[in-house]
């Protein structure tokens, strides 16, 4: 695509996804994969809970069903999430754990993470997922209060889950990423040419590979 205006725009795009930035520091995600509903059912009772404790930048998004590309593209801008899978032959529920992978393959990182598990007998999939997120992922955070459900949420599961509610809404709220330069001011450098924020080369002399008109950017 070729841009022609709101160059400041694109480049704080690009500032936040090159350098894996959140591009909401108060964003919180939560992805769960079910089985039978009662993972799912915890995870939209964390989301409320978010809620209650004023965390209002919350999106809830069932793997089973959520194209990966919409997953990817939410966890990029989220600082948050939360990963809800039920144990499925030992493991990680299958699309949870493709959900993984795809974070990995793009290198995804400066990301804080909850885990909430279930499993009616031998529940690995938190321990799984933390193994995953320390051994295979770079940069990331987990918190300590994880939530391991046997099938339903109970009263006694639910205290937990509000533990888990107020270390999220802790941790949200004391993330503070310093702000990129203002872009519509300054220089922007790329291959080795220097561009101002708020105009577009004028000369081929000022052109680099991803600009092949005077007025406009190719990225």
């Amino acid at each position: 695509r070729v841009w022609h205006t709101e160059l400041g725009y694109i480049i704080d795009k690009y500032q936040h996804w090159s350098t894996y930035t959140p591009e909401d520091s108060d964003g919180v995600m939560v992805v769960y994969a079910s089985m039978y509903g009662n993972t799912e059912s915890a995870a939209q009772a964390l989301a409320a809970k978010l809620v209650e404790r004023g965390v209002n930048n919350v999106r809830v998004y069932d793997v089973s069903n959520t194209h990966v590309s919409y997953l990817i593209s939410e966890t990029f801008r989220c600082s948050h999430i939360v990963l809800a899978s039920v144990t499925y032959n030992l493991g990680i529920y299958p699309v949870i754990k493709n959900y993984l992978e795809d974070m990995k393959a793009l290198n995804l990182q400066n990301r804080t993470f909850a885990i909430v598990e279930n499993g009616s007998w031998a529940c690995k999939s938190g321990d799984l997922m933390q193994k995953f997120l320390d051994e295979e992922m770079k940069n990331m955070t987990v918190l300590n209060e994880r939530v391991s459900l046997s099938s339903a949420l109970s009263s006694e599961k639910e205290a937990e889950l509000d533990f888990m509610a107020d270390a999220i809404a802790d941790s949200v709220k004391s993330v503070q990423f310093a702000p990129f330069e203002n872009l519509t001011d300054g220089v922007f450098h790329c291959c080795a040419f220097s561009f101002a924020h708020n105009r577009m080369p004028t000369s081929s002399s000022e052109k680099c590979a991803h600009s092949y008109k005077a007025d406009a950017f190719v990225f």
